[in-house]
């Protein structure tokens, strides 16, 4: 009976193992289909893949057709400012007097008041007077004022705020004749002749003295004022207040600049090519002819 047993128990194992073996065999039609879809995903997946690399193609072509079509645009702006510059410049070298002269500059309408600021009325409002010595208790409205800060930022707005005031430059008459930049903590003053369309440009190279009225914030600091004096090259003048810019060389004067060679210097100011302290500078204008306390501040 025992050996019974063990061989029905083998013919039974031997079964168990048959059947579990056949179960566990895949049919050919199957494999066939599981491998004919795993073809299918993996050039699906291949297609979706050059599909995308193409497209990142393209889109990177297109982002470098249009920055190409950019830069030609900045270079052919670029010539045209240079070629203005330069033919500007060539009259200012070739006819270099009066300096105060460039038809060019003339012609140009200042521009309209920064963003945030509105325009004056006419006429516009104007700070307190001053009682230094070089005012004219017989004119009293002799100049218009249009500035008076020691905040650069704030020339060509609309701002009466405290000590800090300002007009916008298209409140500047048209046959302006004279332009004063005054220093309030002592009531020193130049004098340059000047026209409307110069009032907010950089005067070209040449003349011994110009007017800078772009207001511009570069190298740390805002420029505005009067240059004179010698030029302090690129390489050159560490330390000089530039008040107008020639590229890389810097012109001193008097007003607001930056430190020349200077690291974050900030803004800075000057008078007459020396570092002063902060300073409130005012900055006015007249179509009238000069006092004769006046024509003692002319730089001519």
């Amino acid at each position: 009976m025992s050996r019974n047993r063990d061989r029905w128990g083998e013919a039974e194992d031997d079964y168990g193992e048959r059947s579990n073996s056949s179960r566990r065999r895949m049919s050919p039609a199957l494999i066939i289909i599981l491998i004919v879809g795993a073809m299918f995903l993996l050039i699906a997946l291949a297609c979706g893949g050059i599909m995308f690399v193409g497209y990142h193609q393209a889109k990177q072509a297109e982002q470098e057709e249009i920055r190409a079509r950019q830069a030609e645009q900045e270079q052919i702006e670029a010539e045209r400012v240079n070629a203005d510059m330069e033919r500007i410049f060539g009259d200012a070298q070739a006819n270099p007097a009066p300096h105060h002269r460039f038809p060019q500059l003339d012609e140009i309408v200042p521009p309209p008041p920064k963003p945030g600021s509105t325009a004056a009325p006419e006429p516009p409002p104007q700070p307190k007077a001053t009682k230094f010595a070089t005012d004219d208790a017989d004119h009293p409205n002799h100049w218009r004022v249009l500035f008076r800060s020691k905040k650069p930022e704030l020339w060509n707005t609309n701002t009466q705020a405290g000590d800090d005031f300002a007009i916008p430059l298209r409140s500047t008459l048209e046959d302006v004749k004279y332009l004063r930049l005054r220093r309030m903590d002592t009531g020193d003053a130049i004098i340059i002749p000047i026209t409307r369309g110069r009032i907010s440009r950089v005067d070209p190279m040449g003349p011994k003295v110009r007017w800078n009225g772009e207001g511009k914030d570069e190298h740390g600091g805002y420029h505005l004022g009067i240059a004179e004096g010698p030029v302090a090259k690129f390489t050159e003048g560490q330390g000089t207040i530039g008040v107008l810019m020639d590229g890389w060389d810097a012109n001193p004067g008097s007003g607001f600049g930056h430190a020349h060679h200077v690291d974050n210097g900030g803004q800075r100011y000057s008078w007459l090519g020396k570092e002063i302290p902060a300073t409130v500078f005012e900055i006015a204008v007249t179509t009238e002819e000069l006092t004769d306390k006046d024509r003692a501040l002319l730089r001519k």
